[in-house]
């Protein structure tokens, strides 16, 4: 770029994407450069391979992943798409830096680390508040806290409420007791505290599933369940006749096609 040839680096980000890359759809570091000297050479056609591909994993190098690389790659990607006048792909590329916070709240989430999500919805807090999402941030939050108490259910029948706040990450005791109190309320967990000791007991279900009132529910949920594997059906038959599916996929059956050698040769 400092010699103003933008040009002749295009083919050499190719080759150490194609080396860098475990597969085609693997985000590297060098995708986001492609993309800007693409831009720059006003030759957008060498990155279109590694655009039209939807990204399904990143390459960490060295163990870590700048998001900035990610940020880039779709901003350049957008535009690019809208100088190729692609504007329904370049509105999604452009879309994908703007929900980046959701991502990656949605992978911390996984990890069941709330201090971790805690320091999440601190860094992306503007955004989210922005967007009128903090209150559902703050649920994310107070739903993992319940989800670590659920677990921790399955490994202890008692566990006092100082250990409980200490393994879930709470902030003492009284906070515990009031997330343990509230859930079984609603039925998320069986168990019962010892005012006494600070102690509490987990229970197995008593539902025995043998009424007649949970056999109608269970009735209603397989109902539930056939009705939306007939919606699932019928939005597939509605894909496998649309025109663009059908012209993608002739396409793709002409490119294997292509790749193929002729038995004759």
């Amino acid at each position: 770029m400092e010699r103003k040839q933008p040009l002749r680096g295009i083919g050499i980000l190719k080759q150490a994407i194609d080396k860098m890359q475990m597969n085609t759809n693997q985000l590297t570091s060098v995708h986001a450069d492609l993309c800007q000297l693409c831009l720059l050479a006003k030759c957008f056609k060498p990155a279109l391979p590694y655009l039209d591909v939807d990204m399904m994993d990143i390459c960490k190098e060295n163990g870590a992943y700048d998001a900035k690389h990610f940020l880039c790659y779709y901003y350049y990607g957008g535009m690019i798409y809208t100088g190729l006048k692609n504007f329904e792909r370049a509105l999604y590329f452009y879309e994908q830096p703007l929900s980046n916070a959701y991502h990656e709240l949605a992978q911390v989430y996984s990890t069941n680390n709330p201090s971790e999500l805690r320091n999440l919805v601190n860094k992306h807090s503007e955004t989210f508040t922005r967007d009128n999402n903090m209150g559902l941030v703050k649920q994310c939050l107070s739903s993992l806290y319940k989800k670590n108490i659920q677990r921790l259910t399955k490994t202890f029948l008692t566990l006092s409420l100082q250990d409980m706040a200490s393994r879930v990450q709470l902030s003492g005791p009284q906070e515990a007791e009031k997330y343990v109190l509230h859930m079984i309320e609603d039925g998320e967990i069986f168990a019962s505290i010892n005012q006494k000791d600070g102690m509490v007991s987990f229970h197995d279900n008593p539902e025995k599933y043998n009424n007649p009132a949970m056999l109608h529910n269970i009735d209603q949920e397989m109902l539930k369940c056939i009705e939306l594997d007939e919606r699932l059906k019928a939005m597939d038959q509605e894909i496998t006749v649309n025109p663009q599916f059908v012209q993608k996929s002739m396409g793709s059956q002409e490119d294997d096609s292509g790749n193929k050698p002729s038995s004759y040769s």
